[in-house]
């Protein structure tokens, strides 16, 4: 439910970063042509594991505690882009 949530919340700032830009350059946007979900890179830091509690059997479960869980989601969403009309 979490990760739909935010892949939701990517999908409307694409939608509305898109209509920005086609707004800038006197244009609109079309019909959505394409969604794909972008997998992150995620670059976790380096755990350190003494040896010797590993010699010893300790196990990493007792070292787990509380903590958040962070949720990232990046999405390409490609629309057709639309001439502005103009007036004469």
């Amino acid at each position: 439910r979490a990760k739909a949530q935010a892949l939701a919340k990517a999908a409307d700032q694409a939608r509305s970063g898109a209509d920005a830009l086609a707004s800038s350059l006197q244009l609109h946007i079309g019909r959505l042509v394409r969604v794909e979900e972008v997998q992150p890179v995620v670059i976790s830091p380096a755990r350190e594991i003494e040896i010797s509690a590993l010699k010893e059997g300790v196990s990493e479960q007792e070292s787990i505690s509380p903590g958040t869980i962070q949720i990232h989601a990046s999405v390409n969403l490609i629309f057709a882009v639309l001439e502005t009309k103009t007036t004469r």
